[in-house]
């Protein structure tokens, strides 16, 4: 804790460690400075002087400075910043008790700087301390060596520069083993090789890295097919590939039987085949290292000698080197074989609707007739051949015994229904009334079928030629 001496003049507290100026002025020698670390980019970063008065002491200014130049002073707490080099833009300052603050408004790289404020007490006596601010930068690789192929006993040294504030401290690991690796590194085999990474840190922020590669040099290994014979149809068109493996990477050429380069491509493509196309086919695969090569041959069948193709239920995984072929003859059968499909489907589905259509309109015929049938049955049972009809006194004309054939039908829209009583006289022969449509009465054989006992016969088509005939006479 800070405590005052006798021999005291002026006492700083901020920023720690706190401490007294015995000798006046602004002497570098005679006053202390602190560091502040502060992030690159930071915002409204404040600078704080912090003292204490002895006892008849008052400030009567204060000054700051950034490097040589003023920025301001604060005269009786009345802050003035000068206008110039952006002052205004870049500082604010005030005082707050015992405390003098100066606010960076955004960090820079110009900020990276000391500062000094400088107290004049009424005596006329001068204090100052300094404040060294320190512009931290997370580092940053900015170069490093680039992939390398190395022989076995070389000596090898990987490079790696990096920027930040404070200066990052750089290392390099071995991924394949994770191990702390100095440079320079002698080759000793196929364990020195792989990436190797490059890590540069400052304790601001976040480490960086990059990474390199060392490799040692192999001749080019070809995936060979696994098969050497390709048979393609006339007309249809077909890609070989060629795939090796080598360091460095190797470069292709494809050469036919008369030695002509046919394509410098890592793959063989066949356009349209013809008997032209057939024969050998030779890859060779080059690097700096050496070579190596593979031999297929192309056999062209002939269209009219083709075979159609039999489905396998399984599917087969082509190689990679397996020549991939299209042809124009299956994609027009594929094509036509469509639009065939296609017309028997609409013809179908054409078919379904007309049939559904026809089978809803009888079902609901039936289901009206039925209905009607039913409607009418219901009122009508046990009708026999011929009977007396008894009618009611508002009748016109009087009926005889055997001679009703003749039902009014002005009864049979009331409720009540007419007396009927069974005769066992044989029918007697009926004039039918003329014309039809205009009679009151209704032949009453001619709506009902009667078994010879006198019952009413179970006709399907009773009901039916009751409705007709009686829409027909009203």
């Amino acid at each position: 804790m800070f405590q005052r001496e006798a021999d005291a003049l002026f006492m700083w507290t901020a920023p720690p460690p706190a401490w007294n100026q015995t000798i006046q002025g602004t002497d570098a020698a005679n006053i202390q400075t602190a560091v502040m670390h502060v992030l690159n980019g930071s915002t409204n970063v404040p600078v704080r002087w912090g003292f204490t008065l002895l006892d008849g002491q008052y400030v009567l200014q204060s000054f700051f400075k950034i490097g040589a130049e003023n920025i301001g002073y604060i005269h009786h707490k009345n802050p003035n910043v000068f206008d110039r080099d952006e002052f205004r833009t870049r500082f604010s300052i005030d005082k707050s008790g015992d405390f003098f603050t100066l606010t960076i408004n955004e960090l820079t790289e110009r900020e990276n700087a000391t500062f000094q404020c400088k107290i004049l007490l009424q005596d006329g006596s001068e204090w100052a301390y300094k404040i060294r601010i320190e512009v931290t930068v997370p580092p940053q690789i900015t170069r490093i060596s680039s992939d390398s192929i190395v022989n076995k006993g070389d000596e090898v040294t990987l490079n790696c520069r990096a920027d930040g504030h404070p200066v990052p401290n750089v290392t390099w690991t071995r991924l394949s083993d994770n191990s702390s690796v100095t440079f320079p590194l002698t080759i000793t085999g196929n364990q020195d090789e792989g990436a190797y990474r490059c890590t540069a840190d400052n304790g601001v922020g976040r480490p960086a890295s990059r990474d390199c590669i060392i490799s040692l040099p192999k001749p080019p290994e070809i995936i060979k097919p696994r098969k050497d014979t390709w048979n393609i149809t006339e007309g249809e068109s077909a890609f070989i590939k060629c795939h090796a493996h080598g360091n460095p990477s190797p470069q292709y050429v494809w050469m036919n039987a008369a030695g002509r380069v046919v394509t410098t491509d890592k793959d063989l493509r066949l356009h349209k085949v013809n008997d032209s196309h057939g024969g050998k086919y030779t890859c060779t695969a080059t690097n700096s290292i050496g070579s190596a090569s593979f031999t297929i041959f192309v056999r062209i069948a002939s269209t009219s000698s083709r075979k159609p193709a039999i489905s396998s239920p399984t599917t087969r995984v082509r190689p990679e080197n397996e020549a991939r072929t299209t042809s124009s003859d299956n994609s027009a059968w594929i094509i036509m074989g469509a639009a065939v499909g296609g017309a028997l489907v609409l013809l179908i589905i054409v078919a379904l609707v007309v049939w559904w259509m026809r089978r809803d309109t009888t079902i609901i015929k039936e289901e009206i007739e039925d209905d009607h049938c039913v409607h009418e049955g219901a009122g009508h049972q046990n009708i026999p051949h011929y009977a007396v009809v008894t009618k009611p006194q508002n009748g016109k004309k009087r009926r005889r015994p055997g001679e009703v054939l003749y039902a009014d039908l002005e009864n049979f829209s009331r409720q009540e229904m007419p007396t009927v009583n069974t005769s066992q006289n044989p029918l007697p022969p009926v004039k039918k009334p003329t014309p039809y449509v205009k009679t009151d009465y209704a032949e009453i054989a001619h709506f009902m079928k009667v078994e010879p006992n006198g019952m009413q016969a179970s006709d399907a088509n009773s009901c039916k030629g009751w409705d007709e005939d009686r829409e027909t006479i009203m």
